[in-house]
């Protein structure tokens, strides 16, 4: 997030369809067209975890399960699980305004039912399935037995369930449930797998349109929660697992009394005593569904605020120590560098700026409360914003822009008019938001209900209460062609266009390429694929320019195996290898089918590689020129119980060579060889562009020259020059065949 760029906040169940409640079908592509058209670069989500009392997605039965009611039905029907009479015909509320959630819970059980009765059934999805068991081993079929478990309580939080044994987890007394309620469980997987199969492809249609997701991680999990019951130790519980401290905040901006969460706390010594391996974990799986994560109260990771569990308002706790540095120092060393979002909003003391610096993560403005302040002295006044964080009008806590403008004294509104040079014919919404785009921040986030204008009965949540939040649903009549028009032009007028390529994901490139899925494919032809697709890739990147240029020349360039390289230079490593694993492919297993290069083998090879590399990352003008050698590296095979060197042909009619039409007549005293160039193009580290390394070959290269193991014709200069990288020069012929060697590379450069 470290250019101009701006995008949307609006949640999934705002979403408009016939369903009751948003969903991942028809209308959630639509919003990635209207997101491509208006030129933005993100949509900010909501959790997507399943939600449970109060219908918050901030609290949810599983960190890591998704919420059932966002798997569109249209899209069972085109697997053949459904038919339209299954679902057309349902009441899922009188208000298509608002989500009615105890409506649409009973209303979509029995359909879900029916779908994965039939899914069950047919043996083509089999395999998918239990790919898909295995590649979330880790936490389905807890979630599953907790939620089926949960069920047959009658619904009542883990706290309450009518046997202490099964809250304990007691080996013999769980082995019953899972074999009394197998079908239920059954159930809960089968669904996982409905909500992970259409969220992916609606985010892969999001990315290969240039769209970024947003996601978000709340902080705490809550009582009621698989994670409570399968890892007690992490949280401070007693023995019945009930909190004996829960989360909240005290009087902020949202509430004069604070904020009552009502989350268990973690138990910090026990994180630590564990290598912080749970929050390393979580986020590593936030990311595989997301691009871009913001974490909920990055206040609470330097000190937080603990309430008794039985209070019933928040104003009575005190601040405690969090993990601070510690915990993110542990997520960097394993995950590397995340785009991660902090919500640093609230008590912001010097103590949670300094892990806010230490992290190096953008922070958030809210320019709602910039303008609440007249004295222009707000942390969150468009004038205090800096580049390196994201400034939004609101969040899912805020109300609507219009809400909040009826609300602010006559002195306020005047401030907000003044400041925001206000226009005769202009809403307030258009006039914060345009101020929003204009300022400094790299990042601006407008709320879906701000850009349409609307008032205070879409404001999704009110902090501190329960009831009547998360209902806001958007209608396709909302959004009409001047909302587009407007969002577009301040979107262009303040240089946040999205200027970023859609990138085609792998298995779409396989899919067009061959008429075939990855599952479909032997490693074999994967892999070949795989060097495509990088091909592809790379062959839209330009050219480093520059008034200077490097030109390096070396004899050899060690440059390795290149395809995880090229894919973790092009961004997009993690996301082929989860493909893959979805698939039932392993890409490390691949990687092994790769040659190496036979270019150069000594440090003066690798040299040359690190800088070409280097120069490239570091967007400067360069190339390397070298010799294209087609045997350098050797295999060692015995025979007749003696070590023997053989050729490693490494030169495939498929490789990383790309072929030009560049060719050079090279005079020598009795005979002229015609040169001709290949390139490799050398990827920087996420980088725009990329340089080349020139490889000379000749044309008349011979294999039938070599005779036994390495040992070749050294005096055929027409027919060898190429053939082999450091020829044997303990003769007059080798020396003669290196000088030629050396004489060709640099005429040619």
């Amino acid at each position: 997030m470290l250019t101009r760029s701006s995008g949307v906040l609006m949640h999934i169940t705002s979403l408009p369809n016939s369903f009751g409640i948003g969903s991942f079908g028809q209308s959630a592509y639509d919003f990635v067209d209207f997101l491509v058209e208006t030129k933005q670069t993100y949509w900010q989500i909501l959790p997507l975890t399943t939600t449970s009392y109060g219908d918050s997605p901030y609290q949810s039965f599983s960190a890591i399960a998704g919420n059932p009611h966002l798997i569109d039905f249209d899209l069972l029907a085109q697997m053949g699980l459904l038919k339209e009479e299954d679902y057309l015909s349902t009441n899922f509320g009188d208000d298509p305004t608002q989500v009615d959630y105890e409506r649409i819970s009973y209303a979509r059980r029995p359909i879900l039912e029916i779908a994965v009765k039939n899914f069950v059934a047919k043996n083509e999805f089999r395999p998918a399935f239990e790919n898909f068991e295995k590649n979330n081993r880790t936490w389905l079929s807890d979630y599953a037995e907790f939620m089926a478990i949960k069920e047959h309580f009658g619904n009542h939080a883990l706290q309450e369930w009518d046997d202490k044994q099964i809250i304990a987890r007691a080996p013999q007394t769980l082995k019953k449930y899972r074999t009394m309620l197998a079908q239920q469980i059954q159930y809960f997987k089968v669904t996982q797998y409905f909500f992970f199969k259409q969220w992916q492809a609606l985010k892969d249609y999001a990315n290969q349109k240039g769209i970024k997701i947003i996601g978000d991680m709340p902080i705490y999990v809550s009582a009621d929660s698989v994670e409570v019951w399968t890892k007690p130790e992490l949280f401070q519980l007693d023995a019945e697992r009930n909190p004996l401290f829960v989360a909240g905040v005290p009087a902020d901006q949202f509430s004069a009394t604070g904020q009552l969460w009502g989350n268990p706390l973690y138990d910090w010594n026990e994180h630590k005593k564990q290598g912080y391996a749970w929050w390393i974990y979580r986020i590593a799986e936030s990311f595989k569904i997301y691009d871009v994560l913001r974490i909920d109260h990055f206040k609470g990771f330097s000190d937080y605020w603990q309430v008794d569990g039985k209070a019933e308002i928040a104003k009575y706790g005190s601040w405690q120590p969090g993990p601070g540095y510690e915990l993110f120092e542990a997520v960097k060393q394993k995950l590397g560098d995340l785009p991660i979002i902090a919500e640093d909003l609230g008590n912001i003391d010097d103590k949670a700026k300094k892990l806010l610096a230490d992290c190096g993560y953008p922070g958030m403005k809210i320019l709602q409360f910039g303008f609440e302040d007249a004295t222009g002295e707000s942390f969150d006044s468009p004038h205090h914003c800096i580049p390196h964080c994201i400034a939004y009008t609101g969040t899912h806590d805020n109300d609507v822009i219009n809400g909040w403008y009826n609300n602010l004294t006559a002195g306020q509104q005047q401030y907000v008019n003044d400041y925001t040079h206000r226009g005769v014919n202009e809403s307030v919404c258009q006039a914060v938001i345009r101020q929003l785009f204009a300022t400094v921040s790299n990042t601006a986030i407008a709320t879906m209900q701000d850009i349409l204008d609307l008032p205070t009965y879409s404001r999704m949540n009110i902090p501190s209460t329960i009831g009547g939040n998360w209902q806001w649903r958007m209608q396709k009549t909302d959004l009409t062609q001047d909302k587009k028009d407007f969002l577009t032009k301040i979107t262009t007028l303040y240089q946040r266009a999205n200027k970023e390529k859609a990138m085609i994901k792998f298995s779409n490139f396989v899919q067009a390429s061959t008429n075939k899925s990855l599952e479909e494919l032997n490693d074999q032809a994967i892999y070949a694929q795989l060097l495509n697709y990088v091909k592809t890739l790379s062959a839209d990147k330009p050219k480093n320019t520059g008034k200077r240029k490097v030109y390096y020349i070396s004899a050899e360039f060690l440059i390795g195996k290149l395809l995880s390289n090229n894919l973790i230079n092009l961004g997009v490593y993690q996301e082929v290898k989860d493909e893959l694993a979805r698939a039932g492919k392993s890409l490390s297993h691949i990687e092994d089918i790769e040659p190496e290069p036979s270019l150069g083998n000594g440090g003066l090879g690798r040299l040359a590689s690190c800088f070409i590399d280097s120069m490239a990352t570091l967007g400067l003008n360069a190339e390397g020129v070298g010799l294209n050698y087609h045997c350098g590296l050797f295999k060692q095979v015995f025979k007749q119980n003696e070590q023997k060197a053989e050729p490693n042909y490494w030169i495939e009619e498929n490789s990383w060579l790309i072929p030009t039409k560049v060719s050079y007549e090279v005079p020598f005293k009795s005979f002229t060889l015609t040169s001709k160039l290949d390139r490799i193009d050398i990827l920087g580290y996420k980088k725009s562009t990329k340089n080349y390394l020139n490889l000379f070959d000749i044309k008349s290269v011979n294999y039938q020259l070599i005779k036994d193991g390495i040992e070749f014709d050294k005096t055929n200069i027409k027919e060898n020059l190429t053939l082999f990288l450091y020829p044997d020069d303990s003769d007059k012929n080798g020396e003669l065949l290196r000088i030629y060697q050396q004489y060709f590379m640099v005429s040619n450069a």
